[in-house]
């Protein structure tokens, strides 16, 4: 039996410039109360870079550069 390892969620680009305002943003979001669940939505045109802030906020995260 083949058991699937876990992966984490993609890394962002190499190339990802980011938008600092909206990680900050999220960063203090996610801070501000630490025993509720929280929910975030991003929205936005398709290929404005969702995604790619996801992952990125999502890599901080992982590597407690919050």
């Amino acid at each position: 039996m083949h058991v699937k390892k876990r992966t984490l969620c993609p890394r962002p680009v190499e190339s990802f410039t980011g938008r600092l305002d909206i990680l900050d943003k999220m960063q203090r979001y996610y801070d501000s109360n630490t025993k509720s669940r929280h929910v975030f939505v991003l929205h936005g045109l398709g290929g404005s870079g969702k995604s790619q802030l996801a992952f990125k906020f999502l890599h901080d995260c992982q590597a407690g550069n919050w």
